[in-house]
């Protein structure tokens, strides 16, 4: 739960008065400046602050004449003052405690910084979470002070005073007809002078700003805000009054609500403390979903004896041993029989140096053929540097190598390519205390397995970032400067849409609403730098299941891309030739049925290649005489049994055409690479 600080919200502009101003003076000033309050200085410290509710006290007990006194005689004093990093919740058990509406912030020397008010706190402290389902009846304080608008304005506030209210409503038959406030005196003394016979109708707030009792208390909020009052009328559907809400009955209403959530918020991690000091995990639950959403990488991690503390699903899919037969056992005790290739791991581990790691590749003999495998082992260091165990990771990179062998056969153009509650609600609430005190002790333990996981990920061959719910980059690994073109403090901090070009920024915008719509998200995206990357997101969420981000794994396959890119072009520009070509060309697959004929053969012969479908269809209406046709037949097949692939075999026939005209033609047959497919160029 964020909090905000004084510095934040309170307002800097204070409006103070030395010890020796006259009371005349200070009314005169606040009435002038539309302002509640003025603090009293002296060399820059407050000694005291004078507001509405003084001057109706003081008017009330003395009358009028009281305002030729110096301040310091009137004001209240020692005033209460906060430090300005002081969070708003702590401000807002001040003010409710202390039953006052303002605080006075100071530095750090005790020199005045500025003024909060229950408005600023009301309006930072998030009401639409705490009160948005509580209706004005709920809260509303109904038993109220209402006078006749016929009476003085001396008395109303003798009553004020007499009660200490801060306002009177004005009635006619039991229905609101104004209100008069403690804001509406300084204005009288200043404006009026004499009030003794001044009437209440004269002066009175009217109309009376009103609620229905069904209004809820977040709208009551919006339009106190709104209209700049501290106070709302609630009438029933007859005009009559029920009750009346303040800012404090709000401040009162929010402070029970904030206790309940505090306390569902602590029964709710009390679950997760206590696991976590029955066995503590070598894993947080970020970097839990990042490595099981590797699932194309295997990750095995030890303790120093390599005992095996985390095997996701990827190691399950390429070692062929599950999890459970392998969790807590000796990682040199694993049956090895199906990875004959893989070295024992004792042995790799003594070679590796500190804070660095050692590669290396195997191969596996399985049912669908030979698997290479790339391995990765490096230690795991904690915030000390102190070796507490390693970790084993692997991909199956047999498409890769044999992506590379085909690249080689077609001139090697393709590669392989994320404090408790204040300290004045820990001394009301003991109770919480020793709760908030297990769950800061399981947080340091979470946060120390996290600094040991944030290296396994500092080791992964590809890139591995978290980006908040505004789209900032909280995390990346190492490999994001290699990809990127960036360090990371370039990186971190930052939106990560700027990162790519115009056409993947919209890409990358579509996925990460979807990702925090809560949804995967697989897609390619180009960096500025011209690296494409192959992404994958998963929801990143807060212990209450709340999506605040994204986690995900990023791989660069700018070369697959190009090696791929360039087949293509190589593709289209043999149709092309072979769509325009002068000659008439057909292939045929093994099985004898015809793949393609081009629009030369077409004219030539004047069959299509439905017309045609099998070579038997093309011999029987070429060579109408059967005597002709296996002779033609058996030929044809002699040369091919001769020929080797990739032989041209010339050889010249008599062919009739569609239309009963003979020709004679000229083909010129050849087998093809993969033996599958005969290609014919006819002259």
């Amino acid at each position: 739960m964020q909090r905000k600080r004084l510095k934040e919200i309170f307002t800097a502009t204070v409006v103070s008065v030395s010890p020796a101003t006259s009371v005349s003076q200070a009314i005169g000033i606040m009435g002038r400046k539309n302002i509640s309050c003025i603090v009293i200085l002296e060399e820059n410290k407050p000694i005291g602050i004078f507001t509405e509710r003084n001057v109706v006290r003081f008017t009330a007990q003395r009358g009028p004449a009281f305002d030729d006194c110096e301040i310091r005689e009137l004001m209240s004093s020692p005033v209460l003052t906060a430090d300005k990093d002081t969070d708003i919740y702590t401000a807002f058990n001040l003010l409710e405690t202390n039953n006052i509406r303002r605080l006075v912030v100071v530095d750090h020397d005790n020199r005045v910084a500025g003024v909060v008010t229950q408005s600023d706190v009301i309006e930072h402290l998030g009401v639409e979470y705490f009160v948005e389902l509580k209706k004005a009846s709920q809260i509303m304080t109904r038993v109220l002070s209402t006078i006749s608008k016929d009476i003085t304005v001396y008395q109303a506030l003798t009553e004020m005073a007499n009660k200490s209210i801060s306002c009177l409503i004005v009635v006619q038959h039991d229905r609101p007809v104004g209100i008069l406030t403690e804001r509406d005196v300084g204005k009288l003394l200043v404006d009026y002078g004499d009030i003794s016979q001044l009437k209440v109708e004269e002066v009175m707030s009217s109309p009376a700003r009103t609620a229905s009792p069904d209004t809820s208390v977040h709208e009551v909020a919006k339009i106190m805000q709104r209209e700049n009052i501290r106070r709302v009328v609630v009438i029933d559907k007859a005009g009559k009054t029920l009750g009346l809400i303040t800012q404090s009955d709000i401040i009162k209403g929010l402070e029970a609500k904030y206790i309940e959530i505090l306390k569902q918020l602590i029964r709710e991690k009390d679950v997760e403390i206590q696991r976590t000091l029955r066995d503590l995990s070598d894993k947080t639950v970020y970097l839990d979903n990042i490595l099981h959403s590797s699932i194309d990488m295997g990750i095995v991690a030890t303790d120093l004896n390599f005992r095996v503390a985390y095997y996701n699903p990827g190691a399950e899919q390429i070692l062929g041993s599950p999890a459970e037969e392998v969790i807590g056992r000796d990682a040199r005790e694993i049956d090895l029989q199906k990875n004959a290739g893989l070295p024992r791991f004792d042995r790799v581990v003594e070679t590796i140096p500190k804070n660095k790691s050692h590669t290396f590749t195997f191969e596996q003999d399985t049912e669908g053929g030979k698997r290479f495998i790339h391995a990765r082992v490096a230690g795991i260091w904690d915030k000390e540097q102190t070796l507490v165990g390693f970790v084993l990771m692997l991909r199956d990179i047999t498409e890769r190598k044999e992506a590379e062998a085909a690249l080689r056969a077609a001139h090697g153009e393709l590669e392989q390519r994320v404090e408790a509650r204040t300290s004045q609600l820990l001394k009301r609430n003991e109770q919480l205390k020793l709760e908030i005190k297990h769950r800061k002790r399981a947080e340091d333990a979470l946060r120390k397995s996290g600094e040991r996981f944030r290296s396994f990920l500092d080791n992964l061959g590809d890139v591995a970032y978290e980006v908040d719910s505004n789209g900032i980059i909280t995390y990346a690994n190492k490999m994001a400067e290699k990809m990127t073109g960036l360090s990371l403090e370039d990186l971190l901090g930052k939106h990560f849409i700027p990162l790519f070009t115009e056409e993947s920024q919209k890409v990358a915008a579509d996925a990460f609403e979807r990702t925090l719509d809560g949804e995967s998200a697989e897609y390619e995206l180009t960096f500025t730098n011209g690296t494409i990357g192959d992404f994958r997101n998963e929801p990143l969420r807060d212990e209450n299941h709340k999506v605040v981000g994204l986690f995900g794994i990023a791989r660069d396959v700018t070369e697959h891309r190009k090696a791929r890119e360039a087949l293509r072009e190589s593709r289209e520009k043999y149709r092309i030739l072979v769509e325009n070509s002068s000659l008439g060309v057909s292939m045929i697959e093994k099985d004898g049925r015809y793949k393609y004929i081009n629009p030369k053969f077409i004219q030539m012969f004047g069959y299509t290649l439905e017309e045609i479908p099998t070579g038997r269809e093309w011999f029987a209406k070429s060579y109408p005489d059967p005597e002709k046709r296996n002779q033609v037949i058996s030929t044809w097949i002699a040369d091919l049994e001769k020929s080797k692939i990739g032989e041209v075999r010339g050889r010249t026939f008599t062919v009739t055409c569609k239309d009963g005209s003979e020709k004679v033609i000229y083909f010129r047959p050849v087998t093809l690479v993969d033996s599958h497919i005969e290609l014919t160029a006819i002259c």
